[in-house]
């Protein structure tokens, strides 16, 4: 076996020497939950020329070991955008940081809507022993019920707007992810609370 042959690091990837081999590393954005991770894993694996790919959930990467000559560094983040992911080189950091501005103004916008939907919903029971006064105050707000589905709808539908793009992916590529969950479970809820506001069952 030849013994001389090195790894060279070249941006965010490691060639051999010999050229038949590269390790090319990724950062892959929008994956978040497990079955994302075998999604893409099995998507690099059926490219030709790869040998093996691991994608860590944690760390939002993705190491493909490949055959340059049979599947290209831009192959593999092709594959990867059509299963509805962003990737980009490792040395980019790109998607990381893309994702973070948005995800803290949702999470911003989640706070400012759903604690006055928590303290409307529930909070003459929460405040009955401890300050009636604002629990009676509570009480007397005419017609809370639309007032509560005015504040959860821009929660469902901005807030929660990843999970319904998630769910979408994972249905044109016919399977199933956290995102399918959440977004049943959610619009289940949101759309039965919507029922009862509009037959009146949810003044009883």
């Amino acid at each position: 076996m030849d013994h001389e042959h090195h790894d060279h690091a070249v941006a965010g990837r490691t060639k051999l020497a010999d050229g038949k081999q590269m390790t090319t590393e990724l950062t892959v954005a929008g994956m978040h939950c497990q079955s994302c991770v075998t999604l893409v894993e099995r998507t690099l694996k059926k490219l030709p020329g790869v040998t093996d790919a691991v994608v860590n959930l944690a760390t939002g990467k993705a190491t493909v070991h490949h055959n340059p000559k049979s599947t290209s560094e831009q192959d593999i983040m092709d594959a990867i955008s059509k299963r509805g992911y962003k990737p980009a080189r490792a040395q980019d950091d790109g998607p990381a940081a893309d994702e973070m501005a948005p995800l803290r103004r949702r999470l911003f916008i989640s706070v400012i809507f759903a604690l006055p939907t928590l303290i409307l919903g529930m909070g003459s029971m929460l405040f009955a022993a401890i300050a009636p006064a604002a629990a009676m105050l509570l009480e007397a707000i005419p017609y809370p019920q639309y007032l509560l589905w005015l504040l959860a709808t821009p929660v469902q539908f901005y807030v929660a707007w990843p999970f319904y793009q998630g769910a979408w992916m994972a249905l044109k590529n016919r399977s199933a992810n956290m995102d399918t969950l959440v977004a049943l479970g959610t619009s289940a809820a949101y759309f039965y609370s919507v029922y009862l506001v509009l037959t009146g069952h949810a003044e009883q």
